[in-house]
């Protein structure tokens, strides 16, 4: 099978019959080995790459005698498998949960809720919920989630994710250095270049990403964006090496109490 494959690629990586111009096969090593001359016939994204390599240092699959050290934050919480099941499930099912909720202010409570939705921010994972406690769709961190049950029922109407305003509504984030950072060097980290709308310039050094209003203020944090309207943050403090070039866009948004620095009149 492996020498099948091999002769496949071969024949992908070939121009008018000739040798493959992508590998070679190295007597002395009795192994093919990469060309100088390669180019990907798969390209894959950084992201794609690292899992690879993750893969590959667990299981030693990619036939290095050492390979690549990874290093990565490990996560102070972890979130039970078996959760993250029965969730997966009732998004699918556009079923309802009967489940335990543990919170900062009032502790404990049993709830039923009707989940849509998975998001990562920093090491936490969260998913967003239509509460019939609260009658609103809300946002709950899968690690305070306890004793949860499958109901065999579906969701009311007020449940359908369409009806999440704050899911549905997109926000145009545009993110600067700070005016007391080197911009070459951070518009290299970020990929940062011109932000334009037809034919107006919005900013010459920026990256506009585009975010969902109830993830919103959990990726600014997570960022390390300064939200508020003078840029008082990063002057004070390094960590603050963006800004929010247009902070009005956080405008009814309801996650944006967690923005840095962002303050409601």
């Amino acid at each position: 099978g492996a020498t099948r494959d091999i002769a496949e690629y071969k024949s992908l990586t070939s121009k008018d019959n000739e040798e493959s111009s992508n590998l070679d096969f190295d007597d002395s090593l009795k192994r093919y080995v990469k060309k100088d001359s390669f180019e990907a016939e798969y390209p894959i994204s950084f992201e794609s790459g690292i899992s690879i390599l993750r893969r590959a240092l667990k299981k030693g699959s990619i036939g290095v005698a050492d390979p690549v050290p990874l290093e990565s934050p490990a996560r102070l919480s972890g979130v039970n498998v078996d959760t993250l099941s029965v969730l997966s499930r009732a998004i699918s099912n556009k079923s309802c949960l009967l489940v335990q909720y543990g919170s900062l202010s009032s502790g404990a409570t049993s709830r039923k809720i009707v989940p849509h939705g998975l998001f990562e921010s920093e090491t936490n994972w969260y998913v967003r919920a239509f509460c019939y406690k609260r009658e609103q769709f809300i946002t709950f961190k899968l690690t305070r989630f306890s004793n949860i049950e499958s109901l065999a029922e579906e969701g009311c109407m007020a449940s359908d994710p369409i009806n999440d305003n704050q899911w549905q509504r997109w926000v145009n984030l545009i993110l600067e250095p700070h005016h007391n950072q080197n911009k070459d060097v951070l518009a290299r980290d970020y990929d940062m270049g011109h932000v334009v709308r037809g034919d107006i310039v919005l900013s010459e050094c920026a990256k506009e990403v585009k975010v969902r209003a109830a993830i919103c203020g959990f990726w600014l944090q997570h960022w390390n964006v300064d939200c508020s309207d003078n840029g008082k943050l990063g002057e004070s403090d390094p960590r603050y090496q963006l800004r929010l070039a247009n902070p009005e866009t956080l405008y009814d948004v309801e996650s944006a109490s967690l923005a840095p620095g962002r303050t409601f009149k």
